[in-house]
């Protein structure tokens, strides 16, 4: 008997409409100059054009500019971005902020539709990887095998989905599934934990300090989680639940600091969840950070030394090394000479006949 189950495509038909009836990826809703310019911090004079994922755009675009993590060929993945591959030339030729500005918005829209989709199967983020041959997407869950579905048809699914959006020839885009080995340590995936265990009715004390105590037991430097909305009543307040160490300034948040936010819907009303993991410093980078931080201070153990019984004292003899050749005297060098061209000496034998006399043969 088949099973009644809505397929992939159907499920992501609101999605695909809501889209169809916004601009296309190439047209932009254009923003007045002082709110782009209050929002990127005054990079350009003229009015800045973003998508409707402007804010979470911004914050993704100017993070991955500001630490070097831009994709090795980017002017490639822009290219995948017109449904018109016959104009690939016009297409590249747009300048290196739109450049940027359409590279973070095809990598939210990606996170905002794997959010949506693989929320059950512990999405935890992606990753892009370009290649003169064909783009590769790797996305980061706790379930793999859901993700990749019965025989990878669920992953084949999402990949015809994202090529129809995109307008990708074929063969040229590719999905995988990576499993997170360290699930205690991913912010995503304990906001979405918590989340679900919201859903269940759980009490929200009871939820969130499992789920910290669970953080903390994976190896985390620190905790923090905030649920705010109507807890208790008519009243909306919010609940801070922290543990252990958590630093909130400087650079090294970008390379500790893991935040993740989510929104519940009960019948009382929408609840939001904040977590924030501080990562633990690991020089192997197995599940943490390498780099240490700045006030990290390391004390180098002493050697070992052996005690000394008596006193002693170390002789030391002049060594004599041999003049070269070139610097001996004539005399000497003569003398050498002959010594070498003498005849052996006769040696000396006793005859049993005559004790101690010596006889030379």
């Amino acid at each position: 008997m088949m099973s009644s189950a809505p397929s992939l495509t159907a499920s992501f038909h609101p999605y695909l409409e809501r889209h169809r009836s916004m601009p296309d990826t190439r047209s932009f809703v254009s923003v007045s100059e002082p709110i782009a310019l209050q929002k990127i911090g005054n990079v350009g004079r003229k009015p800045l054009v973003l998508n409707a994922l402007a804010e979470d755009t911004i914050r993704y675009v100017f993070h991955e500019m500001f630490e070097e993590k831009i994709y090795p060929t980017i002017s490639t993945l822009l290219t995948h971005h017109s449904r018109d591959h016959k104009n690939m030339a016009t297409t590249t030729n747009i300048s290196k902020k739109r450049k940027f500005i359409r590279e973070g918005v095809f990598h939210a829209e990606l996170n905002e539709f794997f959010t949506r989709e693989l929320a059950e199967d512990g999405y935890s983020g992606l990753e892009i990887r370009v290649t003169p041959q064909r783009t590769e997407i790797i996305i980061m869950a706790t379930k793999t095998q859901q993700v990749l579905g019965e025989k990878g048809r669920r992953i084949r699914e999402l990949t015809s989905v994202i090529q129809k959006r995109f307008g990708y020839p074929e063969n040229s885009i590719e999905l995988f599934a990576q499993k997170v080995v360290t699930r205690g340590l991913c912010a995503i995936a304990q906001a979405e934990s918590l989340r679900y265990k919201l859903m269940g009715g759980l009490p929200v004390r009871r939820a969130c300090y499992g789920v910290l105590r669970f953080i903390m037991e994976s190896g985390a430097q620190g905790c923090e989680i905030v649920v705010s909305g109507k807890l208790r009543g008519q009243r909306a307040k919010a609940m801070k639940f922290i543990d252990g160490l958590m630093i909130h300034s400087g650079n090294p948040v970008n390379d500790y600091v893991q935040f993740a936010v989510r929104h519940v819907l009960l019948r009382q009303g929408v609840l939001g969840i904040k977590v924030k993991i501080m990562l633990p410093h690991d020089p192997k980078e197995g599940k943490g950070v390498k780099k240490p931080l700045p006030d990290h201070i390391q004390i180098v153990q002493p050697k070992e030394e052996t005690p000394i019984v008596q006193p002693y004292s170390e002789p030391k003899e002049r060594k004599i090394e041999p003049l070269p050749q070139q610097m001996v005297h004539p005399q000497q060098l003569q003398q050498q000479q002959q010594q070498q061209q003498l005849p052996p000496q006769p040696q000396a034998q006793l005859q049993p006949g005559a004790p101690g006399n010596l006889v030379y043969q």
